[in-house]
């Protein structure tokens, strides 16, 4: 896999290579996406905006709404919601994860907050749609670690 190309893509076809749902993961990949989350706050992210912490930065490529129910709550505030995620960080720059959120939510005074995730795909420079045992993620792992 070009490592440039990779990095550069802005696309979202290679997102849907990956096949490996990684929800509902336990351990690593779940402290990762939970520290993930604390540092950048990715459900709010929308398309094209770009959050550096410590040494990462994420950039949202896409973003996809649409309206749906959730008992307890106007239908107005309720959302399915895709978001395609590029992540890089200063100590390896070739290292580039990708990831796909599907997700749901609602939005509460002002605030968008997850009612339930549902899938998670990731996709790293390496080619690696599973994350185990795969420095680019581990290192990711500690970057993301070190910026909370």
């Amino acid at each position: 896999m070009d490592l440039q190309g990779f990095r550069e893509d802005k696309g979202v076809e290679d997102y849907y290579k990956s096949t490996r749902d990684l929800f509902p993961e336990e351990g690593t990949i779940e402290w990762f996406f939970d520290n993930l989350n604390d540092a950048t706050n990715w459900p709010l992210m929308q398309k094209g905006e770009t959050k550096e912490v410590g040494t990462i930065c994420a950039y949202c490529v896409d973003r996809i709404e649409s309206s749906t129910e959730i008992k307890g709550f106007e239908e107005d505030d309720c959302y399915n919601v895709e978001t395609l995620l590029m992540l890089t960080y200063d100590e390896y720059p070739d290292d580039t994860i990708k990831l796909r959120f599907k997700f749901d939510g609602y939005k509460e005074d002002g605030n968008f907050e997850i009612n339930e995730i549902n899938e998670i795909f990731y996709l790293d420079s390496e080619g690696n749609d599973f994350p185990y045992d795969y420095s680019v993620f581990l290192d990711l792992h500690s970057a993301v670690k070190a910026a909370l």
